[in-house]
Formats: structure tokens, sequence, C-alpha cells
């Protein structure tokens, strides 16, 4: 390989990697993880992690179970796992794109 080969491959890579960096800033994936979470409390708060027994076929305690008790026990349980898997993922995400930014700029610098 010569070296404006090189050259080219290595700024084709960097400017691979800049454009990877500015895909997703973040701040948004950080409002995501929030999101997740603060629909989880709304649901809980209107009571839905009662309504989760409806998708196991047993009724909830407290009401008899209808299309809103389904709809609610599958959104609680649907916020969950995404305040709980996705969320800690995409602030994983966002601290892992500050660092790499910032190992870019002083690579660059």
């Amino acid at each position: 390989m010569s070296a404006t080969a090189a050259a080219a491959a290595g700024a084709a890579a960097t400017t691979w990697r800049s454009r990877a960096l500015r895909v997703v800033p973040p701040l948004i994936l950080v409002a995501h993880a929030l999101a997740f979470v603060a629909a989880l409390a709304v649901l809980h708060a209107l009571g839905a992690r009662d309504a989760v027994s409806i998708l196991s076929g047993t009724a909830p305690a407290d009401h008899a179970p209808n299309v809103l008790s389904t709809f609610l026990g599958l959104g609680y349980v649907l916020a969950w796992f995404a305040s709980v898997v996705l969320g800690p993922v995409l602030v994983l995400a966002a601290l892992l794109h500050v660092l790499l930014g910032k190992l870019s700029a002083r690579r660059g610098a």
C-alpha cells in the first residue's frame, strides 16, 4: 500500500469515526432513558402494576378484568423492561459517546 493510499484510508477512518460520534447526541440518549423511567412512574401512579396480573390470566384483586387492564398491564411491563434493560444501556452509551469524543479530540489536538 502506498503512502497516499494509507493516508487516504486513515482520513476515511477519521471521517467515519467523527460522523459516527455525531449521529445521536448523548443528551438525547439520556433523555430517552429518563422518558422510559417517567413512563414507568406514570403507569405505576395509575395503578397499572396491579393490572400486570391480567397478562398471566388472573384477575386483579380490586377490579374485574377488562381491555383497559390488559393494555395497562402490557404498557407497565413494556415500560418496566425499557427502564430496567434499555435505560442503563442508553446511559452507558451516552457516557461512552462522551468519553470517545474527548479521546478523539485529545488525539486530534
